[in-house]
């Protein structure tokens, strides 16, 4: 059984459960727009997303990470070495619009650990979130209608703006959870406007989340229906959050919300 948990950690620790649901989000916008499937793109996110957040989790200790004797760290490393790898290999299959605009991606989240005169973005939670929001909607949206070489004005912008409201709430519930371990200079949203005020926040955009969903030129009721489920969905998780809880509760159960919202479209 302590093995079992071993592994479910390391999936959950290595980055490995994230990627995924990075990669479910490509998927519901290329079903959303009857999008050609480009597994290079896929392979491409899937990867950059745990070289990205692996670096982002250990970047606070960087001389223990490279050095570390740890062996779970370590394989972590191997992992993050491989994945490199691949990332590196599946842009030879990729458009080059799409490759510069991931280039610039990476750039923004290396800018969240990257010391910039003097300080990083995580160090700025009012833009920390933001610059979230704004490369996940960028990597789940933008990308695939590039490698498409389709751009819809009007639906692409619609569904930025909607992926960015969901990637933003998406991160709430883990704003609120760090509460109690966050210094107050960070002054995130929970610690300025505290947590009641942070959830009737969340729903109030996903409120606006729905209304957009009625506005794209080209779309079908069954995303409509599938974007209203997963609304509800999200604002029960962020209604039972709280500073003290399990760590799956985030780590797993609300992370795992993009891979709910695919098995919902595919079902409806």
């Amino acid at each position: 059984m302590n093995k079992i948990i071993s592994i479910f950690d390391f999936y959950i620790k290595s980055s490995i459960h994230l990627s995924f649901c990075v990669l479910a989000l490509i998927i519901i916008t290329s079903l959303r727009f009857d999008l050609d499937f480009s597994y290079p793109l896929l392979l491409c996110v899937f990867c950059a997303t745990i070289v990205v957040y692996n670096f982002i989790k250990y970047a606070s200790t960087l001389p223990y990470y490279f050095f570390t004797k740890n062996a779970p760290i370590k394989i972590i490393q191997l992992l993050s070495f491989v994945a490199g790898f691949f990332l590196f290999a599946s842009t030879i299959f990729l458009k080059i619009h799409t490759i510069l605009f991931g280039v610039i991606l990476f750039i923004l989240c290396l800018t969240y650990v990257i010391p910039f005169k003097r300080s990083n973005i995580r160090n700025y939670s009012k833009i920390k979130i933001f610059v979230v929001a704004f490369c996940w909607a960028g990597t789940t949206v933008i990308m695939p209608f590039i490698e498409n070489a389709i751009f819809d004005l009007w639906d692409s912008i619609l569904l930025f703006i909607q992926r960015f409201i969901f990637v933003f709430v998406y991160t709430l519930p883990f704003e609120i959870r760090d509460l109690k371990y966050d210094s107050i200079q960070l002054k995130t949203i929970p610690q300025v406007i505290g947590i009641k005020k942070t959830k009737i926040l969340a729903f109030s955009l996903l409120i606006i989340f729905c209304l957009i969903s009625f506005c794209f030129d080209s779309t079908r009721n069954q995303f409509i229906i599938s974007d209203i489920i997963i609304a509800i969905t999200t604002a029960l998780f962020i209604y039972n959050t709280k500073e003290s809880q399990s760590q799956y509760f985030t780590n797993f159960w609300v992370e795992a919300i993009p891979m709910f919202w695919l098995i919902v479209v595919l079902t409806i």
